[in-house]
C-alpha cells in the first residue's frame, strides 16, 4: 500500500512507559505501554506571536464544539470538550501533571474497605463555604443530586459507577458512594482529568437541565457569558464572583472559538488572534517554525467500533472470522507513516495505564492472504459492503484516515460507504441512532476501571459490540484483586482475540502556545492541559 506522505510534523521520541501512579490510589501493575509521541518544543523567535504586555483576555481556538455543555451529556472528556467545561465547572478532585490527586471541591476522601467487598464504598468530604456560579451553596445533597442525575441521563459515562449505585449525603458536607461492583479509581475518575462525573452542576440546573444548553451552572473559576456566546461557534467566559479561590483566576475574560480547519486555526494564531490553540500533526512543523511552543502527548487511539447488536444491515460482523479478517487486512504501519509521518503510531489494541491489549502473541499483523482466507471460511469470499460514520473535524485523523482504511479493506472485498460529519454534535447524534455498522471511535488512555464501563460494559451506549460475559467476569475479578493485571491482561486478550474492534492509530493531542502564556503542560499521563492552570507571563 502506498500513501502520499502528507506530514513531516513532529519527532517520534521512542518508547513510553506509563506505570500507574500510587498517588492515584488505584491498585494496578506497572506495564510497558507502546511508542508514544511526546513533544515539548520551544523557540525564542516568532515576532508575530510575541507578547509584551500582560494578557488579560485568554483566547483559545479549538477544532470542534462539544456536542453538549451539560457535563453529563458531553460525548467525551478530553481536548475540545474538556477546555470549555473545565472553565465553568470545578471537579471534586484535581489531578496534577505529575498524576497526583489533590483536593478541589472535595478536601478529603477514602474507600471504606471494612467489609468483605473491597473498593465498593467511597466517601468524601466537601470544601466548606463553596457556592455555584448562581449563588447556591455546594452541599452534600447538591452533589448527591448531581451524581444521581449523571447516572439517570444515560450519557456515555453513565456506567461509571456500575449497576444501581447508591449516593447518600451522610452529613452536610459528606457524601457516600456505594457500588455493586468494585472501582478503585474513583479519585481519578471524579477529577478534572476524569470523565465529567466530578463536574458538579447546581441543583437549579439539575432540576431543569435545559438551562445548561446556553449557560453554565458550575462552581468553577469562570461562568459563561451567554450574551457574548453562540453555541457551536464561540463561547465567552468571565470570572465567577462566587469562586472559592479568587487568586487562582488569572484572566478577566476567556474566549473560546471553534475553527475546524487546522491550517486556519494556525493562521489565526500566527496573526495574534489567539494565544493557545488545539494543534494538529499536519501543522506542527509550521507552528514550530512560526515561533510557537508546540506540546503534544498521546490522548488515545482511533479505532472502528463494530455494531453487532443493532439492525445496521451488517450480519456479517457477527462472525468472528469476519472481524478477524478485517483486522488482518489493514496495514496500520503504512497508514500511520503515510498520513502522519514521524508522529504516526500504529495501534493493535487498547492500551491502558494498567494492562495492555496488543501483546505480540495476540495482535493482528498485516496479512492480506490470511484475511481473504478467513472471509472465505466465513462464507464471504465475494466480499460485502458496510456503512461507516467518521469524525471529519480531526484533520487527517478523520476522513483521510478512513479513506486509507477503506482502501485496504477494498483489497479483500469489503467495500466501505463513508459518511463524514463536520462536528461532534452531529457525529454523536448520528452514531447513537445505531444505524451504521462501523463507527470511528476515539478512546482515551486511562485506567481499566475507567475504560471498562465506557467501551466494554454492555450497559454503555457506545459498547456497540454488545458486551461479553467472560470479559465482565474477568474485569470484576481484577477490580477486587490486589493483583488486577493478572485478570485484566486476560480480559483484554479476550477482547482482542474476539476482534470486537479494529484498532488503527494513536491520536496525539497537540497544543500550540504563543508567547505570553504559561502553564500549558502535557505528558504521557496528563494529555489534556486545562486553561484553569494557564497564566499570563507578561513576556
Amino acid at each position: 500500500m502506498k500513501l502520499k506522505h502528507l506530514s513531516a510534523a513532529a519527532t517520534l521520541i521512542g518508547n513510553r512507559l506509563r506505570p500507574h501512579e500510587a498517588s492515584r490510589r488505584v491498585s494496578t501493575v506497572s506495564t510497558t505501554v507502546v511508542l508514544a509521541v511526546l513533544l515539548v518544543v520551544t523557540s525564542a523567535c516568532g515576532a508575530t506571536t510575541g507578547a509584551t504586555a500582560k494578557i488579560t483576555t485568554l483566547k483559545i481556538a479549538i477544532n470542534s464544539a462539544p456536542n453538549s455543555l451539560d457535563p453529563a451529556l458531553a460525548s467525551g472528556s478530553r481536548q475540545f470538550i474538556a477546555l470549555p467545561l473545565s472553565l465553568s465547572y470545578a471537579a471534586l478532585f484535581h489531578e496534577t501533571p505529575a498524576g497526583k490527586i489533590e483536593p478541589q471541591l472535595a478536601t478529603s476522601w477514602r474507600y471504606d474497605n471494612s467489609g468483605a467487598k473491597k473498593n465498593q464504598v467511597f466517601e468524601f468530604t466537601l470544601r466548606r463555604g463553596v457556592k455555584f456560579s448562581d449563588g447556591i451553596p455546594v452541599t452534600a445533597q447538591s452533589v448527591v443530586g448531581w451524581l444521581q442525575y449523571f447516572v439517570k441521563t444515560k450519557g456515555i459515562f453513565a456506567g461509571t459507577f456500575g449497576v444501581k449505585p447508591i449516593f447518600t449525603a451522610t452529613g452536610a458536607l459528606t457524601v457516600k458512594i456505594q457500588m455493586t461492583s468494585p472501582n478503585p479509581a474513583l479519585p481519578l475518575i471524579l477529577s478534572d482529568e476524569g470523565n465529567n462525573a466530578g463536574y458538579v452542576a447546581s441543583p437549579k440546573a439539575v432540576a431543569n437541565p435545559s438551562l445548561m444548553k446556553s449557560a453554565s451552572y458550575g462552581a468553577g473559576q469562570y461562568q459563561m457569558q451567554t450574551s457574548q456566546s453562540v453555541n457551536g461557534d464561540h463561547y465567552t467566559y468571565v470570572p465567577n464572583p462566587y469562586y472559592y479561590d479568587k487568586p487562582a483566576i488569572r484572566f478577566k475574560q476567556v474566549y473560546v472559538k471553534v475553527i475546524s480547519n487546522p491550517s486556519s486555526r494556525l493562521q489565526a494564531q500566527q496573526s495574534g488572534q489567539y494565544q493557545v490553540s488545539l494543534g494538529d500533526a499536519t501543522t506542527a512543523m509550521a507552528a514550530r517554525s512560526a515561533g510557537l511552543q508546540v506540546q503534544s502527548a498521546p490522548q488515545g487511539m482511533f479505532f472502528l467500533s463494530l455494531d453487532l447488536i443493532h439492525d445496521v444491515g451488517a450480519p456479517e460482523l457477527r462472525n468472528v472470522k469476519v472481524r478477524q479478517a478485517m483486522n488482518y487486512a489493514i496495514d496500520r504501519v503504512a497508514i500511520a507513516k503515510g498520513l502522519f509521518g514521524a508522529t504516526g503510531v500504529p495501534k493493535w489494541g487498547f492500551v491502558t495505564a494498567d494492562a495492555k491489549a496488543d501483546s505480540a502473541d495476540f495482535h493482528y499483523d498485516y496479512d492480506v492472504a490470511k484475511a481473504k482466507k478467513l472471509l472465505a471460511q466465513a462464507g464471504y469470499a465475494k466480499g460485502f459492503s458496510l456503512n461507516l460514520v467518521c469524525s471529519g473535524y480531526f484533520g487527517n485523523y478523520g476522513q483521510p484516515l478512513m479513506n486509507a482504511v477503506a482502501q485496504d479493506l477494498k483489497a479483500v472485498g469489503i467495500d466501505l460507504k463513508i459518511t463524514s460529519l463536520p462536528d461532534q454534535a452531529s457525529f454523536a447524534t448520528y452514531a447513537l441512532k445505531y444505524q451504521t455498522a462501523l463507527i470511528q471511535t476515539l478512546d482515551q488512555f486511562d485506567v481499566t476501571t475507567a475504560t471498562y464501563p465506557l467501551y466494554l460494559s454492555a450497559a454503555s451506549p457506545i459498547a456497540f459490540f454488545g458486551g461479553d460475559k467472560k470479559i465482565d467476569r474477568l474485569y470484576a475479578l481484577g477490580a477486587s484483586s490486589s493483583d488486577p493485571g493478572k485478570y485484566w491482561n486476560e480480559m483484554w486478550r479476550r477482547y482482542t482475540s474476539q476482534a470486537y474492534a479494529v484498532p488503527l492509530v494513536e491520536f496525539p493531542n497537540f497544543f500550540f502556545v504563543s508567547k505570553g502564556i504559561g502553564g500549558v503542560e502535557v505528558n504521557s499521563r496528563y494529555n489534556t492541559s486545562l486553561p484553569t492552570a494557564w497564566y499570563p507571563t507578561g513576556k
